[in-house]
């Protein structure tokens, strides 16, 4: 009696099991199905593998129409991958107890299958050595299509991108030449003794070609940082005098709308600061443009001041600071706040709105220039009560002990100075010529880097060089080079001053990489142009005479 219920008991108990075991091997089976997974079990000593049915038909053979064998495993897999597979489960027997990689397998009708393999070691022996693996194979062949396609498409986007990019350089050196030509000879025209009306002429006309540097410069900054090809170059630089320049040229836009156009920076903020001059200029030129283009009366303001929050008592800190350009035009609503900083961004079809997005690129420049130097941006703005850009960056204060320039500059006289221009465009290099020469410096010129190399090599006692970079034969960047590396006597550490019309952030870059000094891009404006000269001359003179 009592083995018969023990026998009951353990009969029913091993129906259960057996009813268990048979829904989880179902359940792995249509998992098995349902991703289309094939399995494998191998016996690595003798060989022997089993391959579930779905190894064979991945590949177009019929359930165990090969053997069941390691050999079988080796036989579809292609030519060309077969030895690195050898080589990968070998590593993987050795080192490790699970692996994962990919090849290529021939099917039955000779197509080429990506495969997936993925096992495990799950019995050893007492030594450790590997006894059985089990694992499973994935067809991944449409995706490694769809990686091919991917691939494709963006080798196809990235050449088209890097035509863009050849396309826009060309374009920009081809129009900044003669329009550097054109705005240099109407600065030696404003210079001349002219009647009223004849200098306002001149005056709209730089203007105009000024408006046109502008767009040029919007298009070029922005290809630049789409391509991640910015370089932040840190210098000491003027607050006044640099903020002062921008707000003057300025001014005469201002004057013809009725605007009224001011500058005001905090007296506590150091005269002399160190940043990025070339970003800080074209982040505020952007502002200050959009402030006098979107507005009809009233005035523009550049406010610069210490951040909320923040003092200046203390010489050697950083210095954090607050820019803000504010108008007096129409605003701009709120919910337009967070997208007028995107590239090419349309509003709303009222063209009130659609005017405050100019070229689209502007504002997408100057948010990308201000996180490049590491600093925040922002607009404050309601319609009918104007708008305020604003952003805040901190700067050092120049360490440098502050020069009397105006003695400095005297103690270098033009006369004793002799510069050369390395220029091959003929009316740009009369202009500035003519300019140096009417300011009494001896000047020397070269339209090649032949020519070039022969003046460089004869005149060990040029003070400066003005130095353009597309140059035949060879170009400014190597002239450079062999100038720092002595291939001239005496002009080892002569000031280098790229004058080019590259003015892309790659070229800016390759410039101070092969060792010029300083940068400027045509069209060059004769102030800017004269106050680098004379700063470079001063520091020449005082590095000479220590």
């Amino acid at each position: 009696m009592g083995y018969g219920v023990w026998f009951l008991r353990h009969r029913a108990k091993r129906k259960q099991v057996e009813s268990e075991l048979h829904k989880t091997n179902e359940l792995f089976s249509l998992a098995m199905d349902a991703t289309q997974d094939a399995i494998w079990d191998w016996n690595i000593r003798s060989g022997v593998t089993y391959f579930s049915p779905r190894w064979y038909t991945m590949l177009g053979y019929e359930p165990y129409e090969l053997p069941q064998n390691y050999d079988s495993f080796l036989a579809v897999i292609h030519p060309a991958d077969k030895d690195h597979v050898k080589m990968q489960m070998d590593e993987f027997l050795r080192q490790s107890d699970t692996f994962s990689f990919e090849y290529r397998a021939v099917s039955k009708n000779g197509d080429t299958r990506w495969i997936l393999t993925r096992g495990k070691v799950v019995q050893s022996d007492e030594q450790g050595r590997p006894m059985r693996m089990v694992g499973t194979n994935v067809d991944i062949t449409e995706r490694k299509f769809m990686e091919e396609e991917l691939s494709q498409a963006k080798k196809a986007a990235e050449t088209a991108s890097n035509a863009k990019d050849r396309f826009l350089e060309n374009m920009n050196h081809e129009l900044r030449t003669p329009l550097n030509g054109i705005m240099s000879v109407l600065q030696t025209l404003s210079e001349s003794d002219l009647k009223p009306a004849e200098k306002e002429y001149i005056e709209m006309a730089l203007n105009s070609s000024s408006q046109l540097l502008a767009s040029l410069n919007k298009l070029l900054e922005f290809s630049s940082l789409q391509g991640d090809t910015q370089q932040v170059h840190f210098q000491p630089f003027d607050l006044q005098e640099e903020m002062s320049k921008l707000v003057s040229f300025f001014q005469p836009q201002a004057r013809n709308k009725g605007l009224s156009l001011e500058l005001e920076i905090d007296e506590k903020i150091p005269s002399r600061l160190v940043s990025d001059i070339s970003m800080l200029r074209q982040i505020i030129w952007n502002l200050v443009d959009n402030a006098v283009k979107f507005s009809n009366k009233g005035k523009v303001m550049l406010k610069i001041s210490p951040q909320p929050g923040q003092t200046l008592e203390f010489p050697g800190d950083t210095v954090p600071l607050l820019f803000e350009v504010e108008d007096s035009g129409e605003g701009i609503p709120e919910k337009m706040h967070g997208d007028i900083f995107e590239p090419f961004v349309v509003g709303e079809q009222d063209i009130q709105l659609k005017r405050y997005h100019g070229t689209g690129i502007g504002l997408s420049v100057c948010r990308q220039l201000v996180h490049s130097l590491e600093g925040e941006i922002g607009v404050r703005s309601r319609p009918g009560e104007g708008s305020s850009f604003y952003f805040m960056l901190s700067m050092e204060p120049c360490q440098a002990i502050e020069e009397d320039i105006e003695s400095a500059e005297a103690a270098v006289a033009p006369e004793n100075n002799r510069i050369l221009i390395v220029e091959d465009e003929k009316i740009n290099l009369m202009l500035i010529k003519r300019m140096l020469q009417k300011k009494g410096f001896d000047v020397l010129t070269a339209m090649d880097g032949s020519e070039a190399l022969d003046v460089m090599s004869s005149n060990q006692d040029i003070s400066l060089i003005l130095m353009d970079v597309m140059l035949p034969v060879h170009d400014g960047y190597e002239l450079t080079r062999m100038a720092r590396k002595g291939d001239f006597k005496g002009l080892k550490n002569v000031p280098i001053i790229a004058v080019t019309a590259l003015a892309d952030a790659s070229s800016r870059q390759h410039c101070f990489e092969a060792g010029m000094n300083a940068y400027l891009s045509k069209p060059v404006d004769n102030r800017d142009l004269m106050n680098m000269i004379k700063r470079y001359l001063v520091e020449r003179g005082q590095s000479t005479a220590v």
